[in-house]
């Protein structure tokens, strides 16, 4: 298993029932989030990758 660094800005927007994956600036970021959250009526979580671990690697 290898850590590896995100190379660019990754978000993850989560509000309990849909996870959305984005590579995106942090502005962008809150727009979908603010949009989403007034679509389905929930909190939506930004959550930011800084890495991961490949467990190929």
């Amino acid at each position: 298993m290898k850590y590896v660094k995100t190379k660019e800005d990754e978000y993850i927007l989560d509000d309990g029932e849909t996870i959305l994956y984005l590579r995106c600036k942090l502005d962008d970021a809150k727009k979908e989030a603010q949009e989403a959250a007034k679509k389905n009526n929930r909190v939506v979580t930004i959550n930011k990758t800084i890495g991961y671990i490949d467990p190929y690697a």
